[in-house]
């Protein structure tokens, strides 16, 4: 097995000159690779995976793109150096991926943004930057992002035969990410829009599923009738939204205000997330009943399913995730 220093081959990229780092007894060994950043590994599992010929990781180009943005946001609070003790945890980070080209092509993107100093700045990336943040299992996968930019009029500038890039981003690229920004995509609120029945029978939804699921994905959930104000209460619902991230749509109860808010948020062109208590879902409306409902029986039901289902469509935000009860 490798010693403390020594170079050892990354169970993520393959590549063969990772090095392993300091051990400890909580988190085992450290390896920090040129394309990956840098992760741990539990104790036992590391014997598995960094043997000489390691098993296959599922969806390894995801983890690896995770894991290099994570270490890229080392530095800010609340995000950590991965840590990986059992195979669900590299599914668990997967899942959290972006996997549409339209996506993948953005975040590349978006981290030539963050190395330019200026519009016009001519940047040189090597390979090892420029295959995780694509998300790409390989450099024929960079080549057809690079293309999708420069297609966009977002990019100019050419891959290079030594696996690297010379490339600037142009005035739209610019504005193109400016938009999406414009656009909430850098929100860490999310609005949700339920039933407040007099006799309470959805407060435990509140308090045990829909409440922490949003904060387990990194958001804050706003509830209007929990927050403090002065206004028109039909204008700060409307206000809330345009701030928000997202919408949870809880549909239990078939309310025309919950069908009336998700209905704004949709015309703002921002994703909800659809949710029915199950004894209720017979009487959903049939304009969103198509939608795909997270459907519970229990409010302990919620709080995972709710979580994936944000991470893996929306992506997770922000905020650092709360402690599992």
């Amino acid at each position: 097995m490798a010693e403390i220093g020594d170079q050892c081959a990354c169970p993520l990229c393959k590549r063969g000159d990772a090095i392993l780092k300091t051990r400890t007894s909580q988190k085992g060994a450290f390896v920090l690779c040129p394309q990956c950043g840098q992760y741990s590994l539990s104790l036992p599992f590391e014997l598995v995976y960094l043997k000489p010929d390691p098993p296959s990781i599922e969806d390894a180009h995801l983890v690896s793109g995770m894991v290099r943005r994570q270490w890229e946001r080392r530095n800010e609070d609340g995000w950590e150096t991965p840590h990986f003790s059992s195979d669900a945890d590299f599914k668990r980070l997967a899942a959290d991926a972006p996997r549409r080209v339209s996506d993948r092509a953005r975040s590349l993107l978006e981290n030539f943004e963050r190395e330019t100093k200026h519009l016009g700045d001519v940047l040189h990336v090597p390979e090892q930057a420029l295959i995780p943040f694509a998300f790409a299992k390989n450099w024929e996968e960079v080549f057809q992002f690079v293309r999708y930019l420069k297609a966009e009029g977002w990019l100019e500038g050419d891959l290079l035969a030594d696996y690297s890039a010379s490339v600037w981003l142009t005035p739209a690229g610019f504005e193109e990410l400016e938009g999406r920004r414009r656009s909430n995509l850098d929100s860490d609120r999310a609005f949700v829009a339920m039933w407040f029945p007099e006799d309470k029978s959805l407060d435990r939804a509140w308090l045990e599923g829909i409440k922490p699921g949003i904060e387990a994905a990194g958001y804050h959930p706003i509830r209007i009738d929990l927050e403090q104000h002065n206004d028109d209460i039909n204008d700060r619902v409307k206000s809330e939204i345009r701030r928000a991230r997202f919408l949870v749509a809880d549909c239990t109860g078939n309310r025309n205000g919950v069908y009336f808010e998700a209905g704004f948020a949709m015309g703002l062109g921002l994703p909800v997330v659809w949710l029915c208590r199950k004894d209720h879902f017979g009487q959903a409306h049939f304009d969103t009943k198509h939608y795909n409902h997270l459907v519970w029986e229990v409010p302990a039901q919620i709080r995972e399913s709710l979580e994936l289902r944000i991470a893996g469509s929306i992506g997770r935000g922000p905020l650092k995730p709360t402690a599992r009860a």
